[in-house]
Formats: structure tokens, C-alpha cells, sequence
């Protein structure tokens, strides 16, 4: 896999953040110290497999069945974003 992201490491949501279900925007949000994202389709099925749990491996392949046309390098960009950003943390990065 790309990003430098192993297929076995397991995301889970960074400290403090919290992904939250606003049913006046009919998606979630997510809340974090300095702010809220408001993730695209994707982005929130990405966000909600992030639970410490299950694989990035697994991850790719769920979403490359769910969503045509999407990519394992683009799901693992966006997850090395989400770290970058500290919105996540994956295992071996210490967490």
C-alpha cells in the first residue's frame, strides 16, 4: 500500500475529535478542537470505519465496492491527510 500506511494498521478517530450524525444536514460532521469538517460521501464512510478496529486493508476493499470509481490510493491519501491533520491516528504511528 501507498501514503506509507500498513494494510494491517487501524485508524481510529485522534483525540478530542468526534464524528457526529447531524440529522439537519442528513450526514455526519466532524468535530474537532479547532473546528468541524463537514467529509463528501466518501470521506464519511471512510470516517466511520475509523474505529480503531478495522484494517486499512479492509477499509480499501469495503470502499472499492461501495463507491464506483474510487481508489485504494486515493482512500489511502485521505487517510494520510486525516493523520497529517491529526483528525486520526493509526497504530504504528504510537497511538
Amino acid at each position: 500500500m501507498t501514503a506509507g500506511i500498513d494494510p494491517a494498521a487501524r485508524p481510529r478517530l485522534g483525540r478530542g475529535v468526534k464524528l457526529m450524525r447531524d440529522e439537519s444536514r442528513d450526514s455526519h460532521v466532524l468535530l474537532y478542537p479547532e473546528g468541524v469538517l463537514l467529509p463528501n460521501e466518501t470521506g464519511e464512510a471512510v470516517l466511520l470505519r475509523c474505529d480503531g478496529h478495522s484494517p486499512v486493508g479492509e477499509i480499501v476493499r469495503a470502499l472499492e465496492g461501495q463507491f464506483d470509481g474510487v481508489l485504494p490510493e486515493q482512500i489511502l491519501e485521505l487517510l494520510d491527510t486525516l493523520r497529517g491533520m491529526g483528525l486520526i491516528r493509526i497504530d504504528h504511528d504510537g497511538a
